[in-house]
């Protein structure tokens, strides 16, 4: 149980730390996207701007992210290097191992928002009208407007991007287990019935 409970914490933390890293690079993403180089023509927010990041971050981040644990996972297969394997820290589990993956997700994580924002400058005034056109009803009212973007928003945005990832991050030990269980239980099922069938001759 207490295993089980480290093995969460770890993978939860991972989340967190990424999810705040993420949070802050996206506001100041927004600000240089709202008021950076020659932004005189654009029409959208800060608000604008960073609802439209979560919204990348979730589509396209989430998706770059899979395909980069991927690589990660499979070079751990194929080095054998146990402590590369998403989500497994050992057996106790490990805080050298989990510090290992918590920097691997990070620089996974801050390389994927660099060049994600070097996107966004290129499109920079697509993004200007897909914000602009979602929220300029609100911006007559500001408050209404802040609390949507900055706070339900992003719980929504968060809840789907924290499931995905979750994901992403979770073992595949535990299906490895069964499996094994499985394997041995029809082993013993097989020697079992060897025994019998002794049994029976020799009766």
């Amino acid at each position: 149980m207490l295993h089980a409970t480290q093995i969460w914490f770890f993978d939860a933390s991972k989340q967190a730390f990424a999810g705040l890293t993420v949070h802050w690079l996206n506001i100041a993403i927004a600000e240089f996207l709202t008021h950076g180089g020659d932004s005189s023509d654009l029409k959208s927010d800060e608000c604008d701007f960073y609802f439209v990041n979560f919204v990348i971050d979730v589509v396209v981040g989430v998706s770059i992210t899979y395909l980069l644990l991927e690589v990660v996972q499979m070079l751990a297969e194929k080095y054998d290097i146990p402590s590369l394997r998403t989500g497994e820290y050992g057996d106790p589990p490990k805080i050298n191992v989990w510090l290992l993956q918590l920097s691997i997700f990070m620089a996974i994580t801050v390389v994927i928002k660099f060049a994600l924002f070097l996107t966004e400058m290129n499109l920079r005034y697509y993004l200007d009208l897909w914000g602009y056109t979602m929220f300029q009803s609100a911006d007559p009212y500001p408050k209404v407007k802040l609390v949507f973007v900055m706070v339900l928003a992003p719980f929504l945005l968060n809840s789907v991007q924290f499931w995905l990832t979750d994901y992403l991050l979770m073992s595949d030990k535990p299906v490895k287990e069964e499996a094994d269980d499985k394997i041995a239980s029809q082993s013993f099922t097989l020697g079992n019935s060897d025994c019998a069938d002794v049994e029976e001759r020799d009766y």
